[in-house]
């Protein structure tokens, strides 16, 4: 599996849990999927900070970070 499908995966698992939280609404797909590919890759972000000796993947989030 390469990058991209791995990546595409994570979004994937990533939207399904975003409907699942507000309730399994219908007709919200692509929100979902935008919502959950801002998240993957803050989620990569903070990976890549936290190997690099930057900020830590358990910082919390200041506003407008998420």
């Amino acid at each position: 599996m390469n990058d991209n499908t791995s990546k595409e995966a994570r979004i994937r698992q990533q939207a399904y849990l975003v409907w699942l939280e507000e309730g399994r609404p219908e007709g919200r797909d692509k929100e979902h999927w935008e919502q959950a590919e801002r998240i993957v890759e803050r989620m990569d972000e903070l990976a890549k900070e936290d190997e690099s000796g930057g900020a830590t993947a358990g910082a919390p989030l200041g506003p407008g970070q998420a």
